[in-house]
């Protein structure tokens, strides 16, 4: 506030004028600060160390120098790594350090007062105070700037430009696709990744009680399939971890422990209420209350809940004669214990595949042994959805490190926003499906019968499958008896279609069967039959649970074959209706499935 401000600087101004020290010393002392901070500054994990020593020399250092510790320290908490909590303290460094240079008037911006106020832009941009970061960006484009400086404004105001449009959920999706991408292949060719630079959104949702399920998201309007609902950074995120592996009753993610002995650090750190903030509005598990209601709007300076994860450290305190108190969060005001963010970190971590997972450009890389590009995280609005496999009518994906939940079927106003915790009805084997549903407190989808008689159909599927792949020999010419097993496994086909169908219950393993039928026919080269049986694949997969990006895998692989014609017109065509839904975009086929592939295509 303008108050705590001018109280910081008048302190600042009267200490300079009255504190003397030894000769010598102050310059000395104010060297040795300024060097340990830019030493520190190119360590990735000593930002806020660095901050700390820049700003522990503010005491004894002259205007110019007090300017530099205060410019540095604001760089140092806009650090991807630190922005979240940093973004306040940024914004004050920066501003005092404007405030500082103003006791020497002069007629331009000296080339100080242009770096402190880029660094103030960077720092509003951070807490999404986007006309505020306009104003800087305004006032610095009608300045005559040094070089480096003008870049630096320039790279600014092309991020304010998009984070503006981003938080109203207007995404550049192939741009944000292709540099997926890209940074897959760096990855993979061990170069460091463009980090993807976005902004967080909460669509048409809100966070309200869910009747016997705990806190969900629910609809506040009428929503479309294909609708953005979120895009948001986990708290904590590891890659290429083994996900859908289960032991006893508890996640077993052995890389993952390392992430969250990280998170219990922080979470016990009193300089990081935002994040504590938001751990406190999850559960530990369905019978658990959170520890506290996210903060009212009349706390939030209007903001309402859906901008819960993204809520400022500075909020409306207690109303006093009709005024609100404005005030910075400071300390956490809920104390968690280790052992609740372990907690909480089992019931609300999910996995999620990244949206290179299904297509045919996925690189291969060192720790992901199966080229899938697999996230495991925490992501706080995402984690709030309940689960529904039979009536999910959401889906998450992850682009980097980033969460993106788009609407896959359509949502009345009122209605809650249902996703899947887990792969279910066939994706994955019936047993391990029953381990989830216990994992997570959720009503099987089978009884017992149901489940052995689906083990069975797993059993002959893979019989079938083994056919279809030793039909061909290693060398890519036909087995012997190619002939013999295709025409088996079609007839086997057609057996396991009927014995599934007449147990009467929602499997994948009928959109499975078809495929596969597909697949035998593609070794026959009867290519519209082949279009027909993966449709029909497509088809019976939707009919359970909605569009689904598997549905991608299963065109991607038809266009792999079939590289023109009638048939291949018609699966591109849906290829992009389908991406326009799950992806948001029908350049997405274009980006992520067709064209130019350098990389070996996949199985499934």
């Amino acid at each position: 506030t303008r108050e705590t401000m001018t109280a910081f600087v008048t302190d600042v101004v009267t200490h300079l004028c009255t504190a003397r020290g030894p000769e010598g010393v102050e310059g000395r002392d104010i060297s040795e600060a300024l060097q340990a901070g830019e030493v520190l500054q190119d360590d990735d994990e000593n930002y806020a160390e660095a901050a700390d020593v820049f700003t522990a020399g503010l005491a004894e250092a002259d205007l110019d120098t007090l300017m530099i510790l205060l410019s540095n320290a604001s760089a140092c908490l806009l650090k991807p790594e630190l922005v979240k909590e940093g973004g306040p303290d940024a914004m004050c460094c920066a501003a005092a350090a404007l405030h500082i240079s103003c006791l020497k008037p002069c007629a331009e911006f000296t080339p100080i007062q242009q770096k402190v106020l880029v660094r103030l832009g960077q720092a509003l941009l951070a807490e999404r105070l986007f006309d505020a970061a306009d104003v800087v960006v305004e006032t610095l484009g009608q300045q005559d700037l040094t070089e480096p400086i003008k870049g630096q404004v320039d790279a600014l105001s092309d991020r304010l430009t998009a984070h503006k449009a981003q938080a109203k959920g207007d995404f550049d999706w192939p741009s944000i696709y292709a540099c997926h991408l890209a940074n897959a292949k760096a990855r993979q060719d061990g170069k460091p990744p463009t980090p993807l630079d976005l902004a967080e959104y909460a669509g048409p949702i809100t966070v309200k009680q869910a009747e016997g399920k705990g806190r969900g998201l629910f609809a506040t309007r009428n929503i479309q399939p294909g609708e953005l609902l979120i895009v948001q950074k986990p708290l904590i995120l590891e890659t290429g971890a083994a996900v859908f592996e289960i032991e006893g009753n508890r996640l077993t993610r052995g890389s993952q422990h390392r992430a969250y002995e990280k998170l219990v650090k922080l979470a016990v750190d009193g300089w990081h209420p935002r994040l504590v903030s938001q751990l406190g509005c999850l559960s530990e598990g369905p019978d658990h209350l959170p520890t506290y209601e996210a903060p009212s709007v009349d706390r939030t300076m209007g903001l309402g809940p859906t901008a819960f994860p993204f809520l400022p450290r500075l909020y409306m305190g207690a109303l006093k004669g009709g005024k609100g108190d404005l005030r910075e969060f400071g300390a956490p005001f809920v104390q968690l214990h280790p052992d609740q963010v372990r907690n909480l970190c089992d019931n609300n971590i999910h996995d999620a595949h990244g949206i290179l997972a299904r297509t045919p450009k996925k690189p291969r890389s060192e720790g992901d042994k199966n080229g899938w590009d697999n996230k495991s995280g925490l992501w706080v609005l995402p984690s709030l959805m309940n689960h529904d496999g039979t009536c999910r009518n959401a889906m998450w994906v992850a682009i980097d490190e980033w969460m993106v939940v788009r609407a896959t079927r359509p949502i009345a106003e009122g209605a809650e926003v249902l996703t899947a915790y887990y792969p279910c009805f066939g994706e994955i084997p019936p047993k391990k499906e029953a381990d989830f549903a216990k994992k997570w407190s959720i009503p099987s989808a089978y009884d017992n019968d149901t489940y052995k008689a689906l083990e069975d159909g797993e059993k002959r599927f893979k019989v079938i499958d083994s056919m279809f792949n030793t039909s061909i020999e290693p060398s890519g010419r036909p087995a012997k008896d190619a002939a013999t097993k295709i025409t088996t496994g079609l007839l086997e086909c057609d057996k396991l279609q009927i014995k599934i169908e007449d147990l009467n219950v929602p499997t994948l393993l009928i959109s499975r069967v078809h495929k596969l039928r597909g697949m035998l026919l593609s070794r026959l080269l009867s290519w519209d039959e082949v279009a027909r049986c993966f449709m029909q694949s497509i088809e019976a997969s939707r009919a359970i649970r909605g569009p689904h990006e598997d549905d991608l895998a299963t065109m991607a692989n038809f266009t792999m074959f079939v590289k023109s014609g009638p048939a291949h017109k018609r699966m591109v065509t849906e290829m992009k209706k389908t991406c326009e839904v799950l992806y948001g975009t029908s350049e997405a086929a274009n980006v992520l499935f067709l064209g130019e592939c350098d990389l070996p295509p996949f199985r499934t």
